[in-house]
């Protein structure tokens, strides 16, 4: 059988103010993710990137599904999966790692 996963809501609790805006991120009716932010300030070279996701029980975020990652954001272009195609769908490129603001 297939997962599906249907994204509810999207938070960034964690950011450094000191190399990005706060990320705003909308979810519209068709599941799509359209995110905004600025990078203000070159990453340091080994800047860390975390993406966890929690599944929902009674409205609240609580249930562990087992992803979450944690790795060197330059690293990250190569996880075939989840990360690598984000970086890429935002418009990072490895050759440009950490980017540039």
């Amino acid at each position: 059988g297939a997962i599906e996963i249907i994204l509810e809501d999207v938070l960034c609790p964690t950011f450094n103010k000191e190399y990005l805006t706060e990320p705003d991120v909308y979810l519209d009716a068709n599941n799509q993710a359209f995110v905004n932010f600025s990078i203000i300030k070159q990453f340091p070279p080994d800047v860390q990137v975390r993406f966890h996701l929690l599944g929902a029980s009674m409205g609240e975020f609580v249930i562990e599904t087992g992803i979450d990652v944690e790795m060197g954001l330059c690293e990250i272009f190569g996880e075939p999966v989840i990360m690598g195609p984000l970086l890429k769908l935002y418009g990072f490129v490895a050759a440009d790692c950490p980017p540039s603001p």
